[in-house]
Order: structure tokens, then sequence, then C-alpha cells
């Protein structure tokens, strides 16, 4: 279950991701020099593995203390 959530939060945080780069792209479109960004798989998943590492952390350091 709770698998299903993480994957559901990581989803709904790269749709944000994307969302920011293409609000940025309307923002500045009009701008002197205005060069487009965009949003690659690679760049999600650099974002999405630190959250994912902490999240192992945390959950590891509850089981423990859940043991003892």
């Amino acid at each position: 279950m709770l698998r299903s959530l993480y994957s559901g939060i990581s989803g709904m945080k790269n749709f944000q991701t994307k969302l920011d780069v293409i609000g940025n792209n309307i923002a500045n479109v009009n701008t002197v020099g205005f060069k487009k960004s965009r949003v690659t798989f690679k760049d999600m998943v650099s974002q999405t593995m630190p959250a994912v590492l902490l999240l192992v952390q945390q959950s590891a350091e509850l089981t423990l203390s859940r043991s003892v």
C-alpha cells in the first residue's frame, strides 16, 4: 500500500515540475534572449532519488525503533 502512495506522490511531484517549467517558459517568452526549458526523464529521476532514499532511511529507522 505504501509503495503505491509513494508512486502517486512521485508522479504528482514530477507533474508539478513540468508545470513549473511550462509556466516559466510562458512567463519569459517575450524576454530578449529567451531559450525555452525542458524537463527530461534524467532530471525527474535525479530529483526523485534523494527523496526516495530519505523515505527508505526513515522507514528503516521506524522499523528498528518498533522492534526494540
